[in-house]
């Protein structure tokens, strides 16, 4: 694990403005060290604000940590600094048990040979474009477009609720037998309001989905507070007609309902049928889902409360969606979204009127 600290004397309110830059955050990123045979594991960067506040930023290896690892590992660390007594000192074994880490691999059932089949299609892809070594440890570099703009939106409690009791309401006649998560109806929300914000013609094809954590889903489970990577993923092609009817919500939902209970049939099983899994036809807009309303993003209080601002930069290239809990709501949803400056005038328009809508017919 690698850190470092350094200043800036630019504006730090800025850092959380409504709409701004994607490039603007990330001189303040942690720079991870990977050379063609080695890779760290986890890099920090600490940027101090000098009588304004300070930015902690990570940059992690997913080949060995996963969303829910790192989450784990800055609310430990964030509960043993504002717990801090002097001459007191504070253990892993210690920490009160929802962040108590575990580190069992022993407990991981066996993968059945699939370690080879993936290093062997790996071995042998080819990106286009690309002329990377595919042995070499170094990441393919994807610059952040200059034009793109980041901001953030919020779906309120009553938000979700009320966009639960319509959906499901559509599928009174038996199709869909119980209510949508969370975490299905923002994601099936946003993803419709990027379709339209991005102007998709009908027939555009659009692959959307989702990664899921496997430790409740193997045989045995995993602890929830397993560290290391422990996720797979699943997608769905659809032409953009489908997303852009006044259904367009709750077919998005039903589809990535079924992509999520598809998940208890066994995710290993799931794991052999997806190599190849990254050809992709020319053409298609791939829309992809990055964190969760599950990990408590804004937990990490170090002790002068809750972080003012989380967000996750890898969204910043191609075309992708981040979400984690409501900072100051329960039960709220934080999206945060990256597009040029036009499709998120149009985003906003469209996601926020959508919402008034909801809120006034119901």
């Amino acid at each position: 694990m690698a850190r470092d600290v350094a200043e800036s004397n630019e504006d730090f309110d800025h850092l959380y403005s409504e709409v701004r830059y994607a490039s603007e955050s990330h001189p303040y990123l942690a720079p991870l060290s990977v050379s063609d045979t080695k890779a760290s594991i986890l890099c920090f960067q600490i940027t101090l604000f000098p009588n304004k506040g300070f930015a902690i930023s990570y940059t992690l290896n997913h080949a060995v940590l996963d969303g829910r690892s790192i989450s784990l590992f800055m609310n430990s660390w964030a509960y043993i600094c504002r717990n801090l007594e002097e001459n007191v000192k504070i253990s892993p074994s210690s920490l009160p048990e929802e962040l108590n880490p575990s580190f069992d691999r022993t407990v991981i059932p066996g993968s059945e040979g699939l370690e080879m089949r993936y290093l062997d299609y790996w071995l042998g892809l080819k990106l286009p474009g690309s002329d990377a070594n595919p042995r070499s440890l170094e990441p393919i570099p994807f610059p952040v477009p200059a034009d793109v703009v980041r901001a953030t939106f919020e779906f309120s409690r009553e938000d979700i609720k009320k966009l639960g009791e319509r959906e499901f309401s559509r599928f009174e006649n038996g199709n869909q037998t119980k209510p949508f998560s969370t975490f299905v109806l923002a994601y099936a929300y946003t993803l419709v309001c990027m379709v339209k914000a991005k102007g998709l013609k009908n027939n555009t094809k659009v692959k959307f989905g989702l990664t899921t954590d496997c430790r409740p889903r193997l045989n045995p489970p995993l602890s929830r507070n397993y560290i290391g990577n422990c996720v797979t993923s699943c997608d769905v092609l659809v032409e953009a007609e489908q997303l852009l009817k006044e259904t367009g919500v709750g077919y998005a939902a039903k589809r990535l309902n079924e992509m999520i209970e598809g998940f208890e049939n066994g995710v290993l099983e799931i794991a052999k049928e997806k190599v190849p899994f990254m050809d992709v036809e020319p053409g298609v807009r791939i829309i992809l889902v990055a964190g969760t309303n599950r990990f408590g993003k804004y937990g990490a209080d170090f002790g002068w409360g809750k972080p003012a601002n989380v967000e996750i930069t890898t969204i910043d290239v191609g075309e992708s969606l981040s979400m984690m809990e409501s900072r100051d709501e329960s039960g709220g949803v934080e999206i945060g979204l990256v597009l040029k400056k036009h499709e998120m005038e149009m985003f906003a328009s469209l996601f926020v009127h959508g919402l008034k809508v909801l809120r006034s017919s119901l």
